[in-house]
């Protein structure tokens, strides 16, 4: 086999080009995918399949090398009909993988890297500069080690660190080959906030002193399932839901969440825009026409009233306000609001959701990819490091605890949403 089974059209970058880079990327879900794929040993994922043992003999790769039942150690090779290929190392998967995870961590030689180190440099005179590097866990500290090794571009995700001595048993100069993929685009990383590994590499004390730290530039996800106050109050659950969160199911669901302006083509506006103040006063209006009504219930009085955040004295009236006018800019077709009430209720809470999140402000309010629901975002769309939660239809639609007290009795909440109640008011 050539190194690449289709050229690539003219003038087009290589794959290993395309791949490289500081900013998250499209392809970076794709890669995703993949592990999940190898997890489950499937038979490929968006164009991408396993090469057979005819396919790698015939690129010069033994088949056998790609699995090592004494150490542990398992890889795929995916490929696909533009001639891309994608190396993929198997994470954290049994005992063998956690006795590799201690050595690394102590910095002793070990043979799943001695493995994954030469497997690649095999895939670069393979492929050249048409394979890039993935893995996951362990598998992520694999494909670090192995892409400093052989300089094929990689993104890994929750990654285990890599010692300076398993670099410098290479005749490379670690501290310099750290700093260098940190920042010239060779390796992103991706790590979902609160999970346990890199929890353990770079916050835990004394653990953080003895445990490397992952290679290449970070890129820090979204908690894709965050526990509320009372929840992270339960002994033993911060670790359980660390672990949780730690899978590539999980990173998958975080990208997703990191990334509402891929997930569908319509935008929704800025929310906090003022260009927009003047076509917004309707809304405006139309949310103050609610106070109004609400206050002018004598049985009810101010102080209901003022428990609404459509009030401009409620403290959350901006985030209120915010989420209203972004709701308002969406495509009409995003998703059925049913009426003005079904805004206010979706804004209401989305502003419980910002404030749960830790948010102060909205900035856009952007569509889910397949319906069901829209993204509040703090930052930029393109800012992996925005704040940015996800609020499902079905609640959105629903009467929020403050509508609640003055109108017909609305079902029972659930479980999630009196938490996340509690938290925002407490």
């Amino acid at each position: 086999m050539s190194q690449q089974s289709v050229p690539p059209a003219s003038g087009e970058p290589s794959f290993a080009d395309q791949v490289r880079g500081l900013d998250a990327k499209p392809i970076d879900k794709t890669l995703a995918r993949i592990m999940d794929d190898l997890y489950d040993q499937g038979p490929g994922i968006d164009g991408f399949k396993p090469l057979s043992a005819e396919q790698l003999r015939g690129a010069g790769i033994d088949p056998s090398t790609l699995e090592n039942k004494d150490s542990g150690f398992l890889a795929r090779v995916y490929g696909d009909d533009k001639g891309h290929y994608v190396l993929a190392y198997s994470g954290t998967d049994e005992g063998k993988d956690w006795l590799t995870n201690f050595r690394q961590g102590l910095g002793f030689e070990d043979a799943q890297y001695n493995q994954a180190i030469a497997l690649a440099r095999e895939a670069k005179v393979a492929f050249g500069d048409e394979v890039v590097i993935t893995g996951h866990s362990l598998g992520g500290g694999l494909g670090g080690a192995a892409s400093i090794a052989s300089g094929i571009p990689a993104v890994t995700f929750n990654s285990s660190g890599v010692h300076d001595k398993t670099l410098e048993r290479l005749g490379i100069d670690a501290d310099a080959a750290k700093d260098e993929v940190k920042d010239n685009g060779q390796i992103r990383r991706y790590s979902v906030k609160n999970e346990i590994l890199t929890e353990l590499q770079e916050h835990s004390i004394p653990l953080k002193w003895a445990m490397p730290d992952a290679v290449g530039h970070k890129i820090e996800l979204p908690d894709p399932d965050p526990q509320s106050f009372w929840k992270r109050m339960i002994p033993g659950n911060g670790i359980k839901h660390g672990i949780d969160i730690h899978y590539i199911d999980a990173v998958i669901k975080a990208q997703e969440m990191a990334s509402p302006e891929t997930a569908r083509t319509a935008t929704g506006i800025s929310a906090s825009d003022p260009a927009r103040a003047d076509g917004d006063r309707s809304v405006r209006g139309n949310a103050n026409a609610e106070v109004g009504i609400a206050a002018s219930a004598g049985s009810r009085g101010e102080a209901q009233a003022t428990a609404q955040l459509s009030h401009p004295s409620h403290p959350n009236h901006g985030l209120y306000d915010q989420a209203l006018r972004g709701l308002h800019g969406m495509d009409a077709k995003a998703m059925d609001f049913r009426g003005e009430q079904g805004y206010r209720n979706a804004a209401t809470h989305a502003a419980l959701d910002a404030r749960a999140n830790g948010m102060d402000r909205i900035d856009h309010v952007v569509p889910g990819r397949d319906g069901g629901g829209f993204f509040i975002v703090q930052g930029g769309l393109a800012d992996p490091g925005s704040r940015r939660a996800f609020v499902d239809e079905a609640r959105a639609l629903s009467p929020p605890p403050q509508v609640a007290a003055h109108n017909p009795p609305a079902p029972a909440e659930t479980q999630q949403q009196q938490e996340t109640r509690r938290a925002v008011m407490s």
